[in-house]
């Protein structure tokens, strides 16, 4: 619609222009403003109409820059929400890797079982405090804990992403809908069944600090304590 426009209103400065020509040429009846003998009329109609057509250009190009700086506002914002798209699939990727394998004997028989996802971490979280020899065990030597603090460190990054964007408040709120709802449906439970246990057993190290800071930074924020 705006195009048709641009080219509306280009056609009628080409008809303003041959009419300035036809205006400007034709007999007056005051002298002074008779220009069809002046001998030089383009350069006449040339100084008439070049202030009009200049202030034309400015306006045009006035126009242009600011179409030009909203296309460009516009796939900074896409940019923005590009890459915390791409930050949440990330994430979900590799909680959707995340896994944990049991020995369960059948009778006489032994087979190894493997979780992965959302029910590896929730079988993690409820053996971990039955491991042989827990008391025994660093927190941060079993696979469990490093895959849980990639986790976290991924979760961190995409809120702190958040929040130094330059997106609108609408969709920085549902951006931030969206990760709450990651934590408090995937995470929050067993991450803080592991932390009763590690308390239970008296375990600290760097990742159940870690881990410790996680939970009370964003229960508190979501109104989960």
């Amino acid at each position: 619609m705006k195009i048709k426009s641009y080219i509306i209103m280009l056609c009628c400065l080409i008809i303003i222009c041959f009419l300035c020509i036809y205006i400007f040429t034709m007999p007056s009846f005051l002298t002074r403003f008779n220009l069809s003998t002046t001998g030089n009329i383009g350069s006449t109609i040339g100084g008439i109409t070049a202030p009009i057509l200049g202030i034309l250009s400015s306006i045009f190009l006035f126009i242009t820059l600011i179409k030009q700086i909203e296309s460009a506002e516009k796939t900074r914002l896409k940019n923005e929400s590009d890459i915390i798209f791409l930050l949440i699939n990330q994430l979900n990727s590799e909680y959707e890797n995340f896994y944990f394998k049991i020995i369960k004997a059948n009778g006489s028989e032994k087979k190894e079982v493997r979780y992965y996802g959302f029910e590896a971490l929730n079988e993690f979280a409820s053996h971990y405090p039955t491991i042989q020899g827990i008391e025994k065990i660093k927190y941060s030597s079993t696979f469990g804990a490093k895959q849980i603090s990639i986790l976290i460190n991924s979760f961190s990054l995409i809120h702190k992403r958040i929040d130094i964007s330059q997106l609108d408040d609408t969709l920085k709120e549902l951006f931030q809908d969206k990760i709450r709802s990651i934590y408090i449906c995937k995470m929050h439970d067993s991450f803080k069944f592991i932390q009763d246990a590690n308390n239970k057993l008296n375990k600290t190290d760097e990742l159940i600090r870690e881990m410790q800071e996680f939970i009370n930074k964003f229960s508190k924020a979501y109104n989960l304590e």
